[in-house]
């Protein structure tokens, strides 16, 4: 969707400030995507530039498996795995080191929070791509933690049954 953005409004948006959200700029998505003319800042999730031990793990593991495979849902499988191994059935409290970083689950809500990266989408000089830089760990404010606290209680409140993700699960 990103791609489909950038070609069909990059005349629109030269002359202005873009900010994408995290799965629009997953890196494994913007490695296929021609860079769109100007740089534009996102909030990402994860990057598998992370200069962690945790990540570089994880890294080495998922890409010494498949060459990619070193993904946002293949770090989701492996969050789980290791809240799997406190053999335990309640993970009320219990922080986790993730190639993310520390993954905390909230008992109040039982959803897990974790730090959230500042990043710059900018082009692969080889490819002609997209690719992901100057990634740092955002600091998230108390009025922030909150509202995402009221949104999350909103949609305990509330039945549903759709996916609540702005992901772009299919290839243009």
């Amino acid at each position: 969707m990103a791609d489909d953005f950038f070609r069909a409004g990059n005349d629109l948006v030269s002359n202005h400030s873009v900010y994408g959200t995290g799965f629009t700029s997953d890196e494994a998505w913007l490695s296929k995507m021609t860079y769109p003319g100007s740089d534009w800042s996102s909030a990402v999730a994860w990057s598998k530039t992370l200069k962690t031990p945790e990540n570089e793990t994880f890294v080495t593991i998922m890409n010494g498996i498949k060459e990619g495979k070193a993904n946002l849902f293949s770090l989701l499988g492996w969050e789980a795995a290791l809240f799997i191994a406190f053999e335990n059935e309640n993970f009320d409290g219990i922080t986790i080191n993730s190639p993310r970083g520390k993954v905390y689950m909230n008992s109040e809500n039982r959803f897990t929070e974790a730090p959230v990266y500042y990043a710059t989408v900018s082009k692969d000089e080889t490819t002609g791509n997209c690719l992901l830089k100057d990634v740092e760990v955002a600091s998230v404010t108390e009025a922030e933690r909150e509202s995402l606290n009221n949104n999350i209680k909103y949609i305990q409140s509330i039945e549903a049954n759709s996916w609540l993700n702005a992901y772009a699960c299919l290839e243009s």
